[in-house]
């Protein structure tokens, strides 16, 4: 299974339990100024209503008190004086004065909301509530208008008082309130828009960072497990999808190719001698001298110990492969320095070139070089052999 290291761990999660905890407090603090402000906003709005019922009821009782006795001996006059004294209250909008039935007798407004009063008597009836309980009845239309009905008597039943009230500024104060509580929620919510994208941001940052980190153990993985980290040549887990695709391209442009199984002769003498890191610093410049020998498009795999296998594509004839294993040949023989020490090794090459040699898979053809080294081992040192 595939594991990210530890510094790769470290890089991925740069401070990002940290930034949590921060976005997680900043949030919560949010949220508690937010339910504070609607709860403060509420608990104003039902003290103003409270009040408002309250102080409504209290109104119209006290102008109903003075209207009893002068409704009954019907002096208007000064009923109107008392409702005229009474709109020296700011709140008061309309007053109207009605008998039992509900026939308005007087009626006081104030004109386009000024302070300025018009009477009027014109036979309407004012609208009793049905269920008028201790003979007032408030009721709150919105904000700022309040209706207030009072039974007047003076121990006889007289008529009914009706009151109509405005309190802009209560009004005006809840409507502030309601603005800062769409505001606090406007910038709560733009600093935790402003936060999410910031960890977004931070989120989509690490996953880059962890991706990449994943992408980079894989491809070193993966040229681990396809590179031989002796001599940095393609190893045999790479070679036969080489010389497969090499052989699917041979069979479509009808191409030569030609698989070289290359072996060292006396390898193991030189490494009981002169010990495996001797060894190993031969492999090393043999491999190099091979990458040098052969032309830069044909490929070099090290197959395993001190054996080698290349592939060569785009051959014009026999006679120029031919060529090509002399040179190579009479350059391996060329001695090595190791540690101050002088080695010469030779090496036999075994040789099959495809259409010539009549397979069906990029398998028998390493084979078939392979049993072609066989045969050039046994004819001596420094020999090539062609299976076909």
């Amino acid at each position: 299974m595939l594991r990210v290291s530890v510094a790769d761990r470290r890089k991925v999660q740069f401070n990002y339990p940290f930034f949590k905890l921060i976005a997680w407090m900043i949030s919560f603090s949010l949220a508690i100024i937010l339910a504070y402000s609607f709860w403060n906003y509420f608990s104003v709005a039902s003290i103003y209503s409270s009040n408002r019922e309250i102080s409504s009821k209290l109104l119209v009782k006290g102008v109903g008190l003075s209207l009893g006795d002068k409704l009954l001996a019907r002096d208007y006059a000064e009923v109107e004086l008392i409702l005229r004294r009474a709109f020296s209250n700011q709140v008061i909008n309309k007053a109207l004065v009605s008998d039992l039935e509900g026939r308005v007798l007087m009626g006081l407004q104030r004109r386009d909301g000024q302070d300025q009063l018009e009477s009027f008597y014109q036979a309407k009836r004012l609208s009793i509530p049905d269920a008028i309980g201790s003979g007032v009845k408030i009721e709150l239309d919105d904000d700022t208008k309040t209706h207030a009905w009072h039974f007047l008597s003076a121990g006889l039943p007289v008529g009914w008082l009706y009151l109509e009230l405005r309190d802009d500024v209560g009004a005006g104060l809840l409507s502030r309130l309601r603005t800062n509580l769409v505001l606090v929620m406007a910038i709560v919510f733009v600093i935790l828009f402003i936060i999410m994208l910031s960890l977004t941001r931070i989120f989509k940052k690490q996953v880059y960072l962890y991706e990449n980190a994943v992408d980079e153990q894989l491809s070193s993985l993966n040229q681990q497990a396809s590179q031989d980290t002796l001599t940095n040549l393609p190893n045999r887990r790479s070679l036969y999808a080489a010389i497969q695709s090499a052989f699917s391209q041979a069979n479509e442009h009808n191409q030569l190719l030609a698989i070289l199984f290359l072996d060292l002769d006396g390898f193991k003498k030189i490494n009981d001698q002169y010990g495996h890191q001797v060894g190993d610093l031969l492999l090393i410049q043999f491999s190099e001298r091979l990458t040098k020998l052969f032309r830069s498009e044909d490929q070099i795999f090290r197959y395993g110990g001190d054996e080698f296998v290349i592939c060569c594509q785009n051959l014009e004839s026999r006679h120029e492969l031919e060529g090509l294993i002399e040179r190579v040949l009479a350059g391996l023989s060329a001695p090595y320095y190791l540690n101050g020490k002088v080695v010469t090794v030779l090496a036999s090459i075994g040789v099959t070139i495809y259409p010539v040699d009549t397979v069906s898979s990029a398998y028998e053809l390493i084979t078939h070089a392979d049993a072609a080294l066989y045969h050039a081992k046994e004819l001596g040192k420094n020999q090539s052999y062609f299976y076909c």
